[in-house]
């Protein structure tokens, strides 16, 4: 599966995954896909012409989602929920990763 990939600072470079790439991946039908869209669970982070593109250090929580509703029998509207729940763990354990390693700079 071909990935594109946009340059954002000199050293900074992001792969980003179309809808459709999104979809065969959390094995979504396109409609399903669209309907994440809006609903908001899918946030395009780059938009090129009609083409929106999520980075791919932003498919887990999605992708995650996807496999419980697979095992667990959930509605779409429970995938959504699911995303912005494990999106807030994410970020909340990047913060205590953060603040983890501030601290031990701090005792040192």
């Amino acid at each position: 599966m071909n990935t594109i990939s946009f340059q954002h600072l000199p050293n900074e470079i992001i792969e980003y995954l179309t809808l459709a790439q999104v979809s065969s991946l959390c094995a979504l039908s396109m409609e399903e896909a669209n309907e994440l869209v809006e609903y908001g669970a899918i946030r395009f982070d780059k938009i090129d012409g009609d083409e929106g593109y999520l980075a791919t250090n932003q498919l887990e929580p999605l992708r995650i989602a996807c496999q419980l509703r697979r095992d667990f029998d959930m509605d779409l509207f429970t995938v959504v929920i699911s995303v912005a729940h494990l999106k807030s763990i994410a970020d909340l354990k990047q913060q205590l990763h953060s603040y983890r390693v501030l601290s031990r700079f701090d005792n040192s």
